[in-house]
């Protein structure tokens, strides 16, 4: 869980921010509309994201806070953490350039999630 809402432009530049040093391109333009709406002709998944161009969603976590005791990270750590993870386990190409975050926890592999061990 996070603790903002971004669009997702501010996505792209966040991770542009964090990868383009270490050689990685991400587009950080936006798409205009009837791009997108032209692209659904050929690929009808996109047909579930058209509705949703534009719009704000606004979600309260206050419950989670108060009931479990969860404190949100920063939305920013979490979409590094999550692009650092995906290059880790070979779902992107790792760079030449690139370098290992090793300077917070849980970048071990932890999940996090206490796991239930029976012995």
């Amino acid at each position: 869980m996070s603790s903002d809402a971004l669009w997702w432009k501010d996505i792209a530049q966040i991770i542009s921010d964090e990868f383009s040093p270490q050689g990685y391109s991400v587009p950080t333009r936006g798409l205009p509309k009837f791009l997108l709406w032209f692209a659904s002709w050929f690929d009808s998944s996109l047909n579930l994201i058209l509705p949703l161009i534009g719009k704000e969603s606004y979600l309260d976590n206050s419950k989670m806070r108060k009931v479990f005791g969860i404190t949100p990270i920063p939305v920013r750590d979490s979409i590094i953490d999550s692009c650092y993870s995906l290059v880790d386990k070979g779902h992107i190409v790792r760079k030449p350039g690139y370098r290992p975050r090793t300077d917070a926890k849980n970048r071990d592999g932890d999940s996090g999630v206490a796991a239930d061990k029976t012995e």
